[in-house]
């Protein structure tokens, strides 16, 4: 039974690992989206096909023209699980 419960502790480990790293993602998402905005590509083609250039001919701001990419750090599943590291080649 001890070995049971041990693997439930390492587990509910792993779930809080993975919301700590899902909230982290949301919050950068959220911070992107605050800085530079969202619009959905499908609204923009929508407005571009109804003649509203104005809207998409805005200089950029500053504040992007700085700002560069760096993917987030984010968990590897078979760090975690070896035995299933293995994946079929497709």
């Amino acid at each position: 039974m001890r070995r049971v419960y041990s693997k439930i502790d390492r587990l509910e480990a792993f779930v809080g690992m993975i919301g700590a790293s899902v909230a982290r993602l949301e919050e950068q998402v959220s911070r992107a989206e605050a800085e530079l905005g969202t619009f959905p590509s499908t609204f923009r083609k929508l407005l571009r096909t109804i003649n509203v250039p104005a809207f998409f001919n805005k200089a950029p701001s500053s504040r992007s023209q700085g700002t560069s990419y760096e993917p987030p750090v984010v968990f590897r599943t078979e760090d975690h699980f070896p035995c299933c590291s293995e994946r079929p080649q497709v």
